[in-house]
């Protein structure tokens, strides 16, 4: 039997306290600086999340579950630029600390799920996990670069 959706799972590690990641994702302003420049939250459960990556991946997602430090996640709304269909699309952001020697470091986890496995989701599917991961890559030296501490010096 195939399998009717597909998923994909993304992981970064940080070199900052798990803090400052859930500050980066749910401050307005840093999210603008490392995500997207059209990038949007309200931070909060049963708040809404948005961006606008290229002409192919736009995002408009419901923010289904919040919880400060651990869990971001997102339901996708129909109208975003993804095909029609009948399921439901999840982006599900885990966040982690773990103690190194250096101190507290961060794993952030993205579990997208519900896409449908057929052709013509294939240039949606690769797309959007692209931006996802440069998205992440750009949070990781964002934070490692203490670029979020220019906006608190500002």
């Amino acid at each position: 039997m195939a399998n009717d959706c597909r998923s994909y799972a993304l992981r970064t590690d940080i070199g900052v306290p798990v803090a400052r990641v859930w500050a980066a994702w749910t401050n307005p302003t840093s999210l603008t600086r490392w995500c997207a420049p059209s990038a949007a939250i309200r931070a909060q459960t049963d708040g809404s999340f948005r961006v606008r990556f290229d002409s192919a991946v736009e995002i408009d997602a419901h923010v289904d579950v919040f919880e400060p430090r651990q869990r971001l996640r997102l339901i996708l709304l129909s109208g975003s630029s993804a095909p029609a269909f009948d399921g439901v699309e999840i982006d599900d952001f885990v966040f982690e600390a773990y103690a190194a020697t250096s101190g507290e470091q961060s794993r952030l986890r993205l579990l997208n799920s519900g896409l449908p496995n057929s052709p013509g989701w294939d240039h949606y599917y690769a797309r959007k996990r692209v931006h996802w991961q440069r998205a992440l890559a750009r949070l990781k030296v964002f934070l490692e670069k203490n670029l979020d501490r220019e906006e608190s010096a500002l």
